[in-house]
């Protein structure tokens, strides 16, 4: 396919991870277990992409510290690779309560048609977030359908520019 979009398990991985290990070892190693296959399988299918010619775009939160398996540290070191921080509130995530998450997060894409629509997306302050210390985070690993739109609005914007490279090659 000419473009991927993966989402890897976040729970091991994101910020609350390293205080579940230190409080609660064997819940995290389990949730890492199940969870660290899948984010190395997903780098490996963007690592093929990428030495294909062809383009990938990854969701995190931020920090995660998938990053650091097998192959994350090669992708994030290619030089087509980039990585957009952005926060949640910004998409439209909403607790349950309805009040905005801020939930910090990482866009990581093979082009900058990708990363483009997460440009600009730090919260402004403007509005109160949830105290996500307050409320459970599971629910809060869906995306939201303006997050989902920008993804769509990537791809797309990748797709002109590949189809008009294609249509319309220089010529000598």
């Amino acid at each position: 396919p000419m473009c991927i979009v993966v989402a890897t398990t976040c729970t091991p991985f994101g910020p609350m991870a390293h205080l579940n290990r230190v409080i609660n070892y064997n819940g995290w190693l389990k949730s890492y277990s199940l969870a660290a296959p899948h984010g190395r399988f997903c780098g490996r299918m963007c690592l093929k992409q990428l030495k294909s010619g062809r383009d990938f775009i990854s969701e995190q939160p931020m920090p995660s510290t998938l990053d650091n398996e097998d192959p994350w540290p090669e992708i994030l070191n290619h030089p087509r690779v980039g990585r957009r921080v952005f926060d949640q509130c910004r998409t439209k995530l909403l607790a349950s309560n309805g009040q905005l998450v801020k939930k910090p997060s990482s866009i990581t894409a093979s082009s900058p048609e990708l990363l483009k629509p997460f440009d600009n997306l730090r919260c402004r302050g403007d509005h109160q977030h949830v105290d996500t210390n307050l409320i459970c985070l599971k629910p809060l690993q869906v995306w939201t359908w303006e997050f989902v739109r920008r993804i769509a609005d990537g791809i797309m914007a990748l797709k002109k520019r590949l189809t008009t490279a294609t249509a319309f090659p220089e010529t000598a």
